[in-house]
């Protein structure tokens, strides 16, 4: 393994006006006519390897589900449901097209995201084996109803996920018109940034002047947090990790900053350092960033190193899962490259 370097990255300082930056890929090729007949079967096959060329530079380049193949493909819906108070919550689920009976992951987006735009990461997990739900919280850009203030994103935040959690019967007859069920004893809680930490509490993790039982979700068995904030004041203190017991799966890396409200990115390693149990596992890449380069959440072109390094994080929360969950699947934790660090405890 190699040492990690710390890097700092160049992001807006209010996370309110953090925008999506896009770019834009295109490739013209023109092919001059080929007048003389014998040349026509050569002007084909130059086609054919330029196509090849540029196609495998796009794989490399932008954050698209096709970057990666898995073997069950996957089948997506959006769906309607409303909670006890009456609140309209859109869920999307991703589950495997083949048929079967699968583990539940509850999924929890970070803020101002949605859903959607984590479909380079979700993709993958519904393409091994495991059916999706992700709620769009009412703080995302998306949200199509009124602004709400922070004490009612957070409350909700927790109300959507329990709805996603409970597999509401919409969804569930969705699933089986294509033969798919879900094994609600294998619940998974994941989330990225302020979704990672709503998916930690849910999972265990105490809140300043909260309840404990009030936000747990019992039948969640493991829990994956890409990113997760460290100690907020008046949301969560060092000490409120060290009721998570279950099993728990930390990414972050060390470029994994937002200045004015994340100034070290050590701090993402706060609840793997202070959860109790065993079976705590956290990821730390060299030079990865809060977005992972652009592939989820804030989506944009990035580097074949990103994706690189995403797929070693991806697979290492497989085998996570796998042992977790004490699923019957072969899934061993791949081989480190240069530019990531797991720890384990």
């Amino acid at each position: 393994m190699s040492a990690i370097t710390e890097r700092r990255l160049n992001v807006p300082r209010n996370m309110a006006i953090l925008a999506c930056r896009y770019r834009h890929f295109a490739q013209i090729v023109a092919i001059a006519s080929v007048q003389e007949k014998k040349l026509a079967n050569y002007a084909c096959y130059a086609r054919f390897f330029i196509a090849a060329i540029f196609g495998l530079a796009l794989a490399n380049c932008m954050p698209t589900r096709a970057a990666h193949q898995y073997p069950l493909g996957v089948q997506t819906f959006q769906s309607v449901v409303y909670t006890q108070q009456n609140r309209r919550v859109a869920l999307m689920t991703i589950a495997p097209a083949k048929a079967g009976t699968y583990p539940l992951i509850v999924f929890s987006h970070g803020a101002l995201a949605a859903p959607s735009r984590y479909q380079a990461m979700l993709d993958r997990y519904a393409n091994v084996g495991y059916v999706v739900i992700a709620p769009l919280h009412r703080d995302s850009e998306l949200f199509d109803g009124p602004a709400s203030d922070q004490a009612t994103i957070w409350r909700t935040r927790f109300e959507d996920f329990a709805v996603a959690h409970e597999l509401p019967e919409v969804i569930q007859s969705r699933l089986s018109e294509q033969g798919v069920s879900v094994d609600r004893s294998n619940t998974v809680a994941m989330g990225h940034s302020y979704g990672a930490l709503i998916a930690q509490v849910a999972a265990g993790a105490q809140p300043v002047n909260q309840v404990e039982s009030d936000l747990l979700l019992p039948r969640v068995k493991a829990v994956i947090a890409w990113s997760p904030p460290g100690p907020l004041p008046g949301i969560i203190a060092p000490e409120g990790w060290s009721s998570l017991s279950i099993p728990s799966f930390t990414q972050t890396g060390t470029a994994d900053v937002l200045p004015g409200f994340i100034d070290d990115w050590t701090v993402h390693r706060t609840a793997y350092e202070m959860a109790s149990g065993t079976e705590h596992w956290l990821w730390v890449g060299d030079g990865v960033d809060h977005y992972f380069g652009g592939i989820y959440g804030r989506e944009s072109t990035t580097s074949s190193e990103n994706w690189l390094l995403f797929g070693q994080a991806f697979e290492t929360s497989l085998a996570f899962l796998n042992t977790a969950l004490k699923l019957p699947r072969s899934r061993k934790i791949p081989t480190p490259t240069n530019g990531e660090v797991l720890e384990r405890k």
